[in-house]
């Protein structure tokens, strides 16, 4: 096994955990939030961990973030739509992600109601979606 392989579930856990620990933190950093997620993703363990640590991203975005501040709403709905993107590309993911995709949208809408349009745009880069 080689070590990318070792390290990537400890890596996600470690990340995972990192994020929680920057959104409970009061201020919170966007831009500490944003490098967890980039720093993972140049480590390369594939799109099934990196969309996992997003969907954690926008959990807690959506849970702790403050909306006012600049660049947010902007960042989660790229995250959304980085990870909507991967789930159009393999329906493998879609099936995996589809009912936590679908979570986070009912509560981003109530929580940002310009979010409903923006889904709306969302629905046409994820193929499987539209089947059922």
């Amino acid at each position: 096994m080689d070590s990318t392989k070792r390290k990537g579930p400890k890596q996600f856990e470690a990340s995972k955990n990192e994020l929680y620990a920057i959104f409970r933190k009061r201020p919170f950093s966007l831009e500490k939030a944003q490098r967890v997620l980039s720093d993972f993703q140049q480590l390369g363990l594939g799109n099934d961990s990196f969309g996992e640590l997003c969907l954690t991203f926008i959990d807690l975005a959506l849970d702790y973030g403050e909306t006012n501040e600049a660049g947010f709403c902007d960042a989660v709905f790229d995250t959304y739509y980085e990870v909507a993107g991967m789930a159009g590309e393999d329906e493998t993911l879609y099936e995996q992600w589809k009912d936590h995709l679908q979570t986070i949208r009912d509560k981003a809408i109530v929580s940002w109601p310009g979010f409903s349009d923006y889904m709306h745009d969302m629905a046409f880069i994820i193929p499987w979606a539209e089947d059922e």
